[in-house]
């Protein structure tokens, strides 16, 4: 993770997306998940960064990694 932040705009080793369109990607997807919702937009925006800022942080990473278990 410390070499992908480096270059977050470089393509991840196993995949073909970066740091920053994953993070665009959970951000997008995350408002479209509250649009039915009745709350303000900046307290939309606000949860949506808050989940697309999960990829980086360091105490999530571990914790998830640790749940899905090594890839089949």
């Amino acid at each position: 993770m410390d070499e992908a932040e480096e270059s977050p705009t470089q393509p991840l080793p196993a995949s073909n997306m970066s740091i920053l369109a994953i993070q665009a990607s959970l951000t997008a997807a995350t408002n479209c998940l509250l649009i039915p919702c009745s709350f303000p937009n900046d307290q939309k925006q606000a949860f949506s960064e808050k989940v697309s800022n999960l990829v980086r942080d360091e105490a999530f990473i571990p914790e998830f990694s640790d749940r899905i278990n090594n890839p089949s």
